[in-house]
């Protein structure tokens, strides 16, 4: 990858929602709502948090200061245009109404697609991102309970087309959260597998920015930054998800990462299969993250060579190196290792991807948008390699 001079470079720094970071910021809820003007929320979550009680406890919160709530509970893994419609349905039928989401990135993606698709006429592929809708959506409010996606800093959500057989954005503009509420508190108790996958997702986010083709400094810093803290805090979230400092590390660290991708990078051909896997097999997203991860690490490797010798510092090598090929390569080796040590790795074969499927899987990642930043542009041919290499 050559590297440009700065005074020749263009890039865009988006708008970032407003974040408020803290154990208990999450009683605010309230008053995130009242700032969007309305006086009603939707909340958008899935039937498992439901069962843990959080979302029946932010709706007492909201109760006691005065906003009248409605709940859409039926978000799956891996949401699809059948989510997007039924909630879509729920928010005209409650109205005029703040779009509260909370949980992990599934709940976040659906909920931003509500907000635009309640409002506006259509269903389902009617509301890919690049169509433009004649009504601006409803305010949204994302309350994260994970740590990985990042979702809560873009406009964008990403949704199955059962159709198609391929994910693809939800989102415009106007859904871009008005505040993030990240309380590590609501982290708290988050299985260790699920901990393990989001963060190896928020790590990809981290990675795919800093070896970007479309990569910059502004954007580098708060990835550099996030893999620093996941490769410090994800294991012993994982080990101990009581500890409410881990918890509060990663919950910031998913936010930098994501904070990172909005800035003009984009992610890379890791999100690109593991978008095309998790749509044909169910696979959950971080987990095939942390399949093919190193493997594509390995391919970008002769481009990415400065960007990875910088990546091993914040993985914990700082032992002089003889050659930045050297620290370039340690840095794989350590994301194989984490990803090990966490529990996220194995083969596609284990989410029921088969060589059959391998050439829908590798068209479908050439062609997500994703792709496009990747520092080397891959040709179905690499693409089913790497495939061949993780199966």
């Amino acid at each position: 990858m050559v590297e440009a001079m700065l005074a020749d470079r263009h890039f865009t720094i988006t708008p970032q929602p407003t974040v408020w970071f803290g154990v208990g910021q999450s009683e605010r809820i309230g008053e995130a709502v009242r700032s969007t003007g309305q006086h009603r929320a939707l909340l958008v979550t899935d039937a498992t948090l439901r069962r843990t009680g959080i979302v029946d406890s932010l709706r007492a919160v909201l109760e006691r200061d005065d906003v009248d709530v409605a709940v859409f509970d039926d978000v799956v893994p891996n949401p699809s245009t059948h989510t997007l419609d039924a909630g879509a349905d729920a928010l005209r039928r409650f109205g005029d109404a703040a779009v509260v989401a909370i949980g992990g990135g599934s709940s976040l993606d659906v909920a931003k697609g509500i907000a635009v698709a309640g409002v506006n006429e259509g269903s389902g592929r009617d509301f890919d991102y690049r169509n433009e809708q004649p009504v601006t959506a409803r305010p949204v409010i994302a309350v994260p309970t994970t740590a990985g996606t990042g979702s809560e800093t873009n406009a964008f959500g990403v949704i199955d087309d059962p159709l198609t057989g391929e994910k693809f954005y939800v989102g415009h503009s106007s859904t871009l959260p008005r505040v993030a509420i990240l309380d590590p508190r609501l982290h708290v108790g988050l299985p260790a597998r699920a901990t393990a996958a989001t963060g190896i997702d928020a790590l990809a986010h981290a990675i795919e920015c800093m070896s970007s083709a479309n990569h910059n400094p502004y954007a580098d810093s708060l990835a550099f930054q996030a893999s620093e803290m996941i490769a410090t805090w994800l294991p012993a979230a994982v080990e101990n998800g009581n500890d409410l400092e881990a918890r509060a590390q990663m919950a910031l660290a998913s936010h930098l990462a994501g904070a990172a991708f909005a800035a003009g990078t984009g992610l890379g051909l890791g999100h690109g299969i593991a978008h095309a896997v998790s749509a044909r097999c169910g696979a959950i997203h971080g987990d095939v993250l942390g399949v093919v991860l190193p493997a594509i690490m390995r391919y970008n490797l002769d481009v990415c060579e400065p960007a990875y010798a910088r990546l091993a510092a914040a993985l914990g090598f700082t032992e002089v190196h003889r050659s930045s090929r050297m620290a370039a390569q340690a840095a794989i080796d350590a994301v194989s290792t984490l990803s090990q040590r966490v529990g996220v790795t194995g083969h596609l074969s284990q989410f029921g991807c088969t060589l059959e499927l391998l050439d829908g899987i590798a068209l479908a990642a050439q062609r997500d948008e994703v792709t496009l930043n990747a520092p080397r542009t891959p040709t179905l041919s690499d693409i089913h390699t790497i495939l061949e290499e993780v199966l």
